[in-house]
């Protein structure tokens, strides 16, 4: 990074390409993407944005220093990260994409690039999830949370 450089534009432009690649799997769904803000926090640079539709929210992160962070589906009540939704459905086992909570870094547990990751792992939730309608989303988010509750209570 040339030391001329705004750290926090660097982190939008990352998040936006981050978006690019997505729009082809969630614009056909009906969802947009919106940039939200830029700042620079103890984790140092960030940028985050959403992918929305319909009161649904797919929060993405992009950090400076550590790359994408994890993602959070939320409607406003619920907010459930990726992870969550993955055991919701019963696909940790085919989830590509990791948040390792303990790091709080994301990985591709294949080797492969993480966005792929994340595209790959959009694409098994699209049926039964991201193409369905305001209500079953909320139904799933809900269910999803409220498994969260009973493992890590204090959350």
């Amino acid at each position: 990074m040339d030391q001329f450089e705004d750290p926090k534009r660097i982190s939008k432009t990352k998040l936006l390409d981050v978006a690019e690649k997505l729009k082809p799997v969630l614009g056909p769904l009906g969802y947009s993407f919106v940039w939200e803000s830029d700042a620079i926090a103890s984790g140092g640079p960030f940028a985050n944005g959403f992918f929305k539709k319909d009161g649904i929210q797919i929060g993405l992160i992009w950090r400076e220093l550590s790359g994408l962070g994890d993602i959070v589906y939320e409607n406003g009540k619920f907010a459930v990260d990726h992870n969550d939704i993955m055991e919701q459905f019963k696909l940790s086992k085919q989830q590509k994409f990791i948040f390792d909570r303990k790091s709080w870094k994301t990985y591709s547990r294949d080797g492969s690039d993480v966005i792929d990751a994340v595209i790959s792992d959009i694409k098994l939730l699209i049926d039964d999830f991201l193409a369905t309608d305001k209500v079953i989303i909320t139904q799933v988010l809900k269910g999803a949370h409220k498994i969260r509750q009973k493992k890590f209570p204090w959350q």
